[in-house]
């Protein structure tokens, strides 16, 4: 349950700004965003965690494969996400993509520096 932890001592920093973001006087769709892109952001962040935690071995090929799947998970599901929120919410500006983007950078660097623990 180690990567439990570590997931919720990552996400609830993120959802305290989103929360922030969505009570500031920004456009609707900016504060929709803010929320819905924390939630996608800490289930892929989550489910990234959980893999390299669950079976931590010193085979280099598993690290290799783990690691591009995370990333092509984060990626193309950041894009369907983005593809999706577009068409379902129809912002009125481009702008919600930023906390979409602000998030994504977040989840990405804690990632990275749990991944980097996990390999040591």
């Amino acid at each position: 349950m180690n990567w439990l932890k570590t997931s919720l001592k990552i996400a609830l920093p993120a959802y305290i700004i989103s929360l922030i973001l969505f009570l500031m006087p920004l456009p609707y769709d900016v504060r929709l965003n803010a929320l819905c892109s924390c939630i996608f952001s800490s289930c892929i962040t989550t489910i990234v965690i959980y893999m390299f935690d669950k079976n931590n071995n010193n085979n280099p090929h598993l690290f290799v494969t783990k690691m591009v799947v995370s990333i092509m998970l984060k990626l193309f599901g950041g894009a369907a996400f983005i593809f999706l929120y577009k068409i379902v919410v129809q912002p009125t500006t481009n702008y919600f993509v930023f906390p979409f983007l602000l998030m994504y950078l977040y989840f990405t660097i804690f990632t990275t520096q749990h991944i980097a623990k996990v390999v040591k």
